[in-house]
């Protein structure tokens, strides 16, 4: 007997509103997953080592075994994220300058 697949319909990350959940899986690639995208460039591991180290938005837990993250807090992430690169390129072209 096959084993059951899950439909899965990929909506786009900017299309979902700020108050959908998304879980683990649709957040990461797991090891040995025929999937090609992801919206986080990390691992299972590194993304719950960063959610301990409060470096990374925490989760919600929706009920027994279902935890999920806020769109609207993983967006804020994203945005830090890239305002800080941002900010770290314009010190480093300022350190340039100055040698």
């Amino acid at each position: 007997m096959k084993k059951r697949e899950k439909l899965k319909i990929a909506i786009p990350f900017d299309s979902l509103p700020d108050d959908a959940y998304l879980r683990v899986k649709q957040l990461i690639i797991d090891a040995g997953s025929n999937s090609s995208t992801a919206l986080l460039p990390f691992s299972r591991a590194t993304l719950w080592r960063m959610v301990k180290a409060r470096t990374f938005p925490a989760p919600k837990k929706i009920s027994s075994g279902v935890t999920a993250w806020s769109v609207r807090a993983i967006r804020q992430w994203l945005k830090d994220q890239n305002a800080k690169s941002e900010n770290d390129a314009v010190v480093k072209s300022q350190e340039g300058c100055n040698a």
